[in-house]
């Protein structure tokens, strides 16, 4: 019982720790963490833990725009999340099982998109869309936002890509600020998470385990979510992204070798 629990709560902190960061939370990491703990046999519940805590941590927001969508005030966040939910639905739903085939290879691509990541950080703002221009950068997610966001997520949906990677990417590329690259690529996180669940299906494991599993996953998710965006506020666009970057390299290199 004991191995279980520790299973459990390891399980809960390594998927959550791994969402957020360029990296895939499945593929040959979660083989290769199998060979230590039962880890792939609590994914369905740590995905749902992660999944509850965005819609917690953005739960004001979410409530509040519709109110205000009523009086006729600008509720872009809103719309970002519903355009970005759906095209992640319907895009990734039909790839999620012809692309699974190749999760190896994306192993190789995570790794590519890690090195992209820090790339945009080292020149950063030389090769944004909007380069030397950032006062009209609005701070607010746009249209076109939505829909890079939506589509590049859709990407992950076979669980072997890195969604955080693919997103980071779509958001950095019109060259908003690391925080809201962040911030915008968390609240659409719930769509690709609903995917992998269910693409996984139901949890067969034992209820008490799946449960711990899930709360671990839950506050795990919220504590690291809350340390990135610090991050970001705090080294800027360009060092966060570097950093970000040369994190995802030296995971995506380790899971390779």
């Amino acid at each position: 019982m004991f191995q279980g629990i520790a299973d459990a709560l390891l399980s809960g902190i390594l998927a959550a720790l791994t969402s957020w960061l360029p990296m895939s939370p499945e593929g040959s990491f979660g083989r290769l963490i199998d060979g230590v703990i039962s880890y792939t046999a609590f994914l369905v519940p740590a995905y749902a833990g992660i999944m509850f805590s965005v819609l917690y941590r953005y739960r004001e927001r979410l409530s509040k725009e519709p109110l205000m969508a009523l009086r006729g005030a600008e509720t872009s966040e809103l719309q970002y999340f519903v355009l970005g939910f759906l095209l992640t639905l319907l895009l990734g739903l039909p790839l999620a099982k012809p692309l699974t085939a190749h999760n190896a290879a994306f192993d190789v691509f995570n790794l590519i998109l890690a090195f992209l990541i820090t790339f945009f950080g080292l020149t950063w703002p030389g090769l944004t869309v909007l380069k030397g221009a950032e006062d009209r950068i609005p701070s607010k997610p746009s249209f076109l936002d939505a829909v890079l966001a939506g589509v590049f997520q859709s990407f992950s949906s076979t669980g072997g890509a890195s969604r955080t990677g693919l997103v980071t990417l779509a958001l950095v590329l019109p060259g908003h600020k690391a925080e809201n690259v962040l911030e915008w690529g968390f609240l659409i996180a719930p769509a690709y998470h609903l995917i992998r669940l269910l693409y996984l299906g139901a949890y067969e494991g034992d209820t008490l385990l799946g449960f711990i599993t899930a709360v671990t996953a839950f506050f795990v998710s919220l504590g690291i979510m809350e340390v990135l965006v610090r991050t970001a506020q705090h080294l800027g666009t360009r060092r966060f992204l570097t950093l970000f970057g040369l994190i995802g390299v030296l995971l995506n290199l380790g899971v390779l070798i």
